[in-house]
This record gives structure tokens, sequence and C-alpha cells, in this order.
């Protein structure tokens, strides 16, 4: 699945990528914005990140939207569901 991350950090990289997106919930990102942010702390690769978004994105912790202009990379905000796991620590 990923390649550089150590597996026992993928559940905290998740939580990390999700809770990055609920502290700005008004505001919709891309993977490799998310990356620079948490790329210290994580040592993680867009691909990774974009890996993360969608796994969050299946349990309807994240919404992705497409660029209206026609852009091919997708942006992602949290969703209420998402904002409130965040919140519990979950």
């Amino acid at each position: 699945m990923f390649q550089t991350m150590d597996a026992d950090l993928i559940p905290d990289f998740r939580r990390a990528v999700r809770g990055h997106l609920a502290e700005r919930p008004a505001i919709a990102q891309g993977a490799a914005i998310i990356t620079r942010h948490l790329k210290r702390e994580f040592g993680c690769t867009e691909e990774e990140t974009e890996k993360a978004l969608i796994f969050c994105e299946a349990l309807g912790h994240l919404k992705g939207e497409h660029d209206p202009m026609g852009g091919r990379t997708k942006a992602y905000k949290a969703t209420a569901a998402g904002i409130l796991a965040h919140e519990r620590g979950e």
C-alpha cells in the first residue's frame, strides 16, 4: 500500500490528513498542499496523501471536488461526519 511510510504510522497519518481538513472546513485542498503540511511530521509522499484522502472519502469523512474549470486534480473538504470524528478523536 504505502511504500515509504511505516505501516504502524498509517492510521495516525490518515487521522492527521482528516484533521488537517477538519480544522479548515471552508477550504478545499489538494494532496500536494496537504503533503507539504504533513511531510515534516510523517515523511509522506503525495501518493501516500492521495491514498489517505481516498480512504477517508470512502468513510464519508471527506468529499472530493473536481475543479469546475476542468482541472484533473481533486480538492478535498471535510464533511460534517469527518469534523465530528476529528473532534471526538476517532
